[in-house]
């Protein structure tokens, strides 16, 4: 008799199912756990700041489900690749970049304080990269 191992009930934009193994308790991988809930625990009358959002950066939900996809595709890369000069400074810009994008993508794209933060998160690798060339 083999008993079935459940798998997490998180269904990303495209109506696709995550396949990883959820925790009996709550339903999700630990991957999908904040992403699902968090969203739910935030009464929405008593924040209206959420609703000024939404307009320049879109829907939360969906925002935050592509922008965990894209970040999950950059760290499925850097594993693969078993590329160990990623510094965890160009794991969080690729990360914040990332979120960027996202919001760019389901938000405003016309909101230029976006380009200019992945412009930024960019520069400060630059930044790193260039002090470290100065003192070898």
């Amino acid at each position: 008799m083999t008993m079935s191992v459940p798998t997490c009930k998180y269904e990303y934009p495209d109506r696709t199912k995550c396949w990883e193994q959820a925790n009996k308790a709550t339903g999700y991988c630990a991957r999908h756990y904040l992403t699902a809930t968090t969203a739910r625990a935030l009464p929405r009358h008593s924040m209206p700041v959420l609703d000024e959002r939404e307009k320049t950066y879109g829907n939360y939900s969906k925002q935050a489900a592509f922008a965990r996809e894209l970040k999950d595709v950059v760290l499925s890369g850097i594993t693969s690749s078993k590329n160990m000069e990623i510094t965890p400074q160009m794991h969080e810009s690729l990360d914040m970049i990332c979120t960027k994008i996202s919001r760019i993508i389901f938000g405003d794209p016309n909101y230029i304080d976006s380009w200019k933060d992945i412009a930024g998160y960019a520069t400060l690798i630059v930044d790193i990269l260039e002090g470290q060339k100065d003192k070898a």
